[in-house]
């Protein structure tokens, strides 16, 4: 959902905190973009720039190196 509020982008790979961590966000104005992998929220990061980004940081195909190439 892409409108003109914030955006905050959450990477995980608990279904159930995808979800209500992105409700929680919702409600507080943030247009949330979620991934349930890391390659998928680099993949994320590349197209577009986000207020906020939520990371489980065990999360699988994800490490601090390749996610930081992505927020420059």
């Amino acid at each position: 959902m892409d409108g003109y509020g914030k955006r905050a982008l959450i990477i995980d790979d608990n279904e159930d905190i995808l979800h209500l961590t992105g409700i929680t966000l919702m409600d507080h104005g943030y247009n949330v973009y979620t991934a349930s992998d890391g390659f998928g929220g680099s993949e994320q990061m590349k197209k577009r720039r986000y207020d906020v980004v939520l990371v489980d940081i065990t999360c699988r195909g994800l490490t601090a190196c390749n996610l930081s190439g992505c927020a420059a």
